[in-house]
This record gives C-alpha cells, structure tokens and sequence, in this order.
C-alpha cells in the first residue's frame, strides 16, 4: 500500500503511533487487493481552533473513499476518520462478494419453505432427505407447491 500523510500541524508520536496501529489494521482488510494498486492519502491539520481536522482518501483498484472528521484533538479526529473508512471498506468488500444486508435477514433468492402446522402433511415414499429420511410435503401436493414457489425456484437456478 501507498501511504502518504500530509501534516499540516506539529507532527507527535502519539499520532504517528495512531497511525501505524490503524494503517496496521487496514491493510489486513486490504490483502485481497494488489499492494501496488491501493494508495492512501491523509492530511492532518489543525483548525483556527484547537480543533483537530483529518481527511482520509483511499484509492483501490475497485473504488474509491474518502473519510473525513473533526475533533476536540488530533488524534480523536484521526480515530473517528479511520473507524468510518474501515466501515466504508467492510461494505466495500460484502458489495465485491455479493453478500448484502437484506432488511428482514434473509436472502429473497432463497426459497422460502414454511411448514404449516395445522396442515396434515404426507410422506412421499419415493423422496429421501440428506439422511435418508423422507421429506414431508403437504396434502395439496407437489404441484402445489412449486406452482407457489416457482419464481424463487427459477431465480435460484438462473443464479
């Protein structure tokens, strides 16, 4: 990874500590990309008050996102920065892989199987579960079921 950090302000220990501690935690989430390919830049600085200001920019082969924030010091700034970055790359990384957060929890291209209670089920002899156990389908029939289901179905097959 590319770092280079502009100081626009006494530069510390505790700062530069700071940073080699978040960098450090970046970068882990950062090994599936090219370490040629990712640049991070940062520029600390100082407001008329003593105010704290760091702004975060980082460029990945895939995107790009910035981070900004203000604080009481330098360093919560720099902290309250690299927290919402590292937000920004987690759901950076879940959109890459496909995986999204659905409101109720759950993929809608998974089929939805419920099993009624109060509907008397039937045993299909010639259908065996993972355990060799048979699968329990309701009375109305197979017919039923996946005429009910069948957009699901497609659309997990299509995927």
């Amino acid at each position: 990874m590319n770092v280079h950090i502009s100081y626009k302000t006494d530069k510390t220990p505790a700062i530069e500590r700071e940073f080699e501690h978040q960098l450090e935690k970046l970068q882990r989430r950062l090994r599936v990309f090219n370490s040629d390919l990712v640049h991070f830049h940062a520029i600390v600085e100082f407001e008329n008050s003593p105010r704290g200001r760091a702004s975060f920019n980082l460029r990945l082969p895939s995107g790009q996102m910035t981070a900004q924030a203000a604080g009481e010091t330098i360093l919560a700034a720099v902290k309250t920065a690299f927290a919402d970055l590292v937000l920004q790359v987690n759901k950076h990384k879940e959109l890459l892989r496909g995986q999204r957060s659905w409101p109720n929890g759950r993929d809608p291209g998974q089929a939805d199987v419920t099993v009624d209670s109060e509907t008397p089920a039937k045993k299909i002899p010639g259908l065996a579960g993972p355990e060799n156990e048979q699968i329990a389908v309701p009375e109305e029939g197979v017919e039923s079921w996946i005429s009910a289901n069948l957009p699901k179905l497609r659309n997990f097959v299509e995927r």
